[in-house]
């Protein structure tokens, strides 16, 4: 099926998000062909794609990176996206079939295997990486494993929190690095997802459903990505001025038998909750497992919220509401990333924060009671 040139601004179709990008894109290359957009021009911000073509801004930066890839545009970190000149088109550099080999270091945490969360980003650089002819090789640095360098490694890709021998490590190679779910410091390149804003998110919509009583279960490592979802959850508490009780947060471990055990203490410590926001999916579908063996409804008598929309979120039983972490686009940027960085021969890049979806399913619905003196909306 071949892409319709004659697009409006208000026709691209949203059920159709793998079309959409193609059309998106198709419309900002004949913008830049036929001068719209002209060379050495900066193009219009994110934000003003994404309200001009009613695409959300992840579609928006993968029609910009394509176009990137295309040599039609290029970035300036800080300042913003432009279109090429002519000559910069024809003499640019390319990472493209050079048979780069790149690794991915993750630390498990004990973990005996990655959990779905990882396992969508890995493959999904893997897929990336693959179109050029290049490939990723794996390590965990567990309590028991140790960093292992090769001379052949082309840079690291360093997911979630790790020690910070193994990063200055990777750093001392004079190696690009990329971080996922990771910020170390402003000045690392990093691609990450919209932890707070999401968590707000999830938790306002449980506020909009009447629930005062909201309990979280939160992750027992310190780390970027589980420090930002928990502070959303706390300032939309605040923000919708609900006390904040310890009493009905609880630690997990980011795995279902982790939601189990954080699940039952919380109904232990505070039976009167209505709702339990979860740092993760696999948290939350163990407090779907407690819910069921104990009898009590969701969402009749308490909804539950999870984050990262994994593939058993909307297979549990009910499915789960979610936010979703856009696992493909953040696994393209980060490659996208990486590319041009070894292109530019520079080691300094800027953070790619990707948006954040609210995923509402049959897992939440009204509280029994509202506010004081108010019926449930």
């Amino acid at each position: 099926m071949g892409v319709n040139k004659n697009v409006t601004n208000h026709s691209l179709d949203r059920n159709k998000p793998v079309f959409l990008y193609m059309q998106l894109t198709e419309v900002l290359r004949n913008k830049i062909r036929d001068h719209t957009y002209k060379p050495g021009e900066m193009i219009p911000s994110e934000e003003k794609l994404s309200k001009l073509y009613q695409v959300n801004r992840a579609t928006v930066r993968k029609a910009i990176a394509e176009l990137i890839k295309e040599k039609l545009l290029y970035a300036v970190p800080a300042t913003g996206t432009f279109v090429s000149e002519p000559e910069k088109v024809t003499t640019s550099i390319s990472a493209e079939n050079k048979n780069l080999t790149f690794c991915w270091i993750i630390k498990a945490y004990g973990l005996s295997v990655l959990g779905p969360y990882h396992m969508d980003i890995l493959t999904a650089i893997q897929a990336e990486l693959s179109k050029n002819n290049n490939h990723l090789v794996f390590q965990d640095i567990s309590k028991n494993a140790e960093f292992q360098y090769s001379d052949h490694w082309s840079g690291y890709f360093l997911v979630g929190e790790l020690p910070e021998d193994i990063i200055e490590k990777c750093y001392s190679s004079n190696l690009p690095c990329v971080f996922i779910d990771s910020k170390p410091c402003s000045k690392t390149p990093s691609v990450i997802s919209e932890n707070y804003t999401g968590a707000k998110e999830a938790v306002k919509h449980l506020v909009e459903l009447g629930h005062r009583r909201i309990a979280y279960i939160h992750s027992d490592i310190e780390s970027f990505v589980a420090n930002e979802r928990f502070r959303g959850y706390i300032d939309a508490l605040k923000e919708s001025g609900i006390p904040i009780d310890k009493n009905i947060t609880a630690v997990g471990n980011m795995q279902v038998e982790g939601g189990i055990k954080a699940t039952e203490k919380i109904l232990k410590d505070a039976p009167d909750i209505t709702a339990i926001f979860s740092v993760n999916d696999e948290t939350a579908i163990g407090s779907l497992k407690v819910m069921s063996y104990k009898g009590l409804s969701v969402p009749k008598d308490v909804s539950i919220v999870g984050f990262d929309d994994i593939g058993w979120a909307r297979h549990s039983i009910p499915p789960l509401t979610t936010v979703r972490i856009f696992r493909q686009e953040l696994a393209f940027y980060s490659v996208e990333l990486m590319m041009d960085m070894i292109e530019r021969d520079n080691i300094c890049a800027p953070t790619i924060s990707m948006p954040t979806e609210l995923i509402v399913r049959e897992s939440t619905a009204p509280a029994k009671t509202g506010l004081p003196g108010e019926s449930a909306k």
